[in-house]
């Protein structure tokens, strides 16, 4: 189905089109692609950028990993307000730390977890 997110410009982008980007992205050219490049690159709003970071991400379960922002504040005494940038496999631990969770969303997606987290920040550089 070609279905289109809802964005600010007149034209529409399909999100079969922005699913078949990140599969070229991530899958052969082995990119990290973050929430805020697809948002600049496709001209969608950063919620919708998210949300089909996500849907890529459920319907390649297994083939490609994913960082999730998540944020929230702690269990002290005086709670703090933390964001932390979290794998896949961690988040739920991750989520368990917190007393209250504020926000969860894709940060990005990548072939595999680069070993130098920089390179999460340079993929709004792709």
């Amino acid at each position: 189905s070609s279905s289109a997110y809802p964005r600010s410009a007149p034209s529409m982008v399909s999100a079969d089109a922005v699913m078949d980007s990140l599969h070229d992205l991530v899958s052969d050219q082995l990119k990290v692609v973050s929430y805020k490049w697809a948002s600049r690159h496709f001209g969608l709003p950063a919620d919708d950028a998210k949300r089909l970071l996500k849907d890529f991400a459920h319907a390649n379960s297994g083939k490609v990993k994913v960082v999730y922002l998540l944020s929230g504040w702690t269990k002290e005494a005086a709670p703090r307000h933390v964001v932390s940038l979290v794998r896949d496999v961690a988040v739920e631990t991750a989520r368990s730390l917190l007393g209250a969770v504020s926000s969860q969303h894709v940060y990005s997606l990548q072939p595999c977890i680069p070993k130098d987290p920089s390179e999460l920040h340079s993929s709004d550089l792709i």
